[in-house]
């Protein structure tokens, strides 16, 4: 697990592993918007409901070239919300891209994958 250490407004985090869970901030949750298309793209076909809104709950972080976000989702809103976990990519250059997707619930910790 990676280890954070803050100093002053400086945080630092340990390259490759995956950071402590946080709860979604607003950039997380625009890209998460920004790759809606490409996550529904990676979801089985046969989802029964619309999948509405997308909503980022909490996420992690793992540092690479670059960061890996693996973002737990909830999908839908009717009578049973579904939740997903996403991992998006964003290079050095803002540029993402969505590497994985998988079925969660509710209180499924944020795991690699």
């Amino acid at each position: 697990m990676a280890s954070r250490v803050l100093f002053g407004s400086i945080q630092v985090v340990e390259v490759w592993g995956l950071g402590e869970q946080q709860f979604a901030t607003p950039g997380v949750q625009a890209l998460v918007q920004a790759n809606r298309n490409a996550i529904i793209r990676k979801l089985p076909p046969d989802i029964l409901e619309p999948i509405g809104r997308m909503k980022a709950l909490v996420f992690r972080e793992q540092l690479v070239a670059g960061t890996n976000y693996f973002i737990k989702v909830k999908i839908g809103g009717g009578h049973r919300p579904q939740f997903i976990h996403v991992r998006i990519y964003a290079d050095l250059n803002n540029r993402s891209r969505v590497d994985g997707v998988k079925f969660a619930n509710q209180y499924d910790p944020i795991l690699f994958f």
